[in-house]
């Protein structure tokens, strides 16, 4: 491609942060990166898609269904990188 025409891959900027929460309680796991417009992220728990985003908004904790390691992938027109993993703790 023509230098005019080619991307840069995004570079997070902030990794998402892991963490014990109590059951019932809200969380928010953010991530944030540079890069060549148009930046989409989206949030993964153990491999599964789970939201689309900057942040992923937990309302209410469940253990067993939160606990896990959650990653951020973020994409735009040069490629995509993902961040390191956030491991979230469930306390009952």
């Amino acid at each position: 491609l023509p230098p005019s025409q080619q991307f840069n891959p995004p570079v997070i900027t902030t990794q998402p942060i892991g963490a014990s929460v109590s059951a019932g309680t809200a969380f928010d796991l953010t991530c944030a990166a540079t890069g060549d417009a148009p930046i989409q992220y989206a949030w993964f728990k153990d491999g599964a898609l789970l939201s689309l985003g900057a942040t992923l908004s937990i309302a209410s904790a469940e253990a067993g269904t939160h606990d896990g390691d959650f990653t951020c992938r973020v994409t735009n027109p040069g490629g995509f990188v993902t961040s390191d993993q956030a491991n979230i703790f469930v306390e009952a």
